[in-house]
């Protein structure tokens, strides 16, 4: 689990259960630029964020991401912001990802000192152990009422799911499904998260923070997402659900995964290359 705080005006808000539970609770992002700011903190470096959100911000702003380097904050290199519309940044839903300063590693720290004093620039009036930490700041003030639902991780998008399973990109077949429905938006959360465990227990990785390359995952959650749906429809789709259980397992069973062995946020020539055995740290 990471530790998601928000800064409003230095009082330091901690919202992690609400951003990392998709079907309860959210954020209302009332930033203000200069002195606001939120920060992430999690047990290994990683690449990138996916904000879905509920509530768009409709003010022109870009971000800036920044790394704890063990004395001061980095700005990240070759950001991409997939929720800016137009300039708008946290528009719409999308990943954000980034590469850190390949000059400046990415240091894990206790967010105050022994005696409590700030030891990690901004938060030190949070007693935090042991965490790589991110900050996200913007260079104008957001929409008052802009809303993040959830931040987490999510290997592939309903285009990806529908191109390959066309029924499920009918109409009357999600209405069938459920009342109402039109994406599968929260089985895609769902899948993701059970791919994620699926290759900690096949001990792949230690931790989804390590998965640095998205689209190499994105085929085995079609599959997972097509096996959750067609698993709910009773006996008439277990056919469905099994042939996509073991197309599921099938891409799930690969040698590289692109996958950070060495907690440096970016994947080294070594890691692109075929691995076999499980990762640890």
């Amino acid at each position: 689990m990471k530790k998601f705080i928000f800064s409003d005006n230095g009082t330091l808000i901690d919202r992690s259960v609400e951003v990392e539970d998709y079907h309860s609770g959210s954020i209302v992002m009332d930033y203000t630029t200069s002195t606001d700011a939120v920060y992430v903190g999690s047990e290994l470096p990683f690449n990138s964020l996916f904000f879905d959100v509920a509530s768009a911000n409709a003010v022109s702003a870009a971000p800036t991401i920044s790394y704890w380097d063990g004395s001061q904050w980095r700005t990240m290199v070759e950001v991409l912001d997939e929720t800016s519309l137009g300039g708008v940044s946290l528009a719409q839903s999308g990943h954000v990802t980034w590469v850190t300063d390949k000059n400046y590693g990415w240091l894990n720290e206790d967010t105050v000192n022994s005696n409590g004093t700030e030891r990690i620039t901004g938060l030190g009036n949070a007693t935090v152990y042991d965490l790589f930490w991110l900050k996200i700041t913007f260079d104008a003030t957001l929409t008052n009422t802009t809303e993040i639902n959830f931040i987490g991780p999510k290997f592939c998008e309903d285009a990806d799911v529908t191109g390959e399973h066309t029924m499920l990109s009918v109409s009357a077949f999600k209405s069938n499904y459920e009342s109402g429905k039109t994406n599968w938006e929260r089985e895609i959360i769902l899948a993701s998260r059970l791919l994620v465990e699926d290759l900690i227990d096949k001990a792949a990785i230690i931790s989804g923070d390590q998965l640095l390359q998205r689209r190499k995952l994105r085929d085995a959650c079609v599959s997972k997402v097509a096996e959750l749906v067609y698993s709910n429809l009773g006996d008439d789709y277990q056919n469905d659900a099994q042939k996509a259980r073991a197309e599921y397992s099938k891409r799930l069973n690969k040698k590289n995964y692109g996958a950070d062995k060495n907690s440096n946020a970016r994947l080294d020539k070594r890691e692109m290359g075929v691995m076999t055995g499980g990762l640890y740290r």
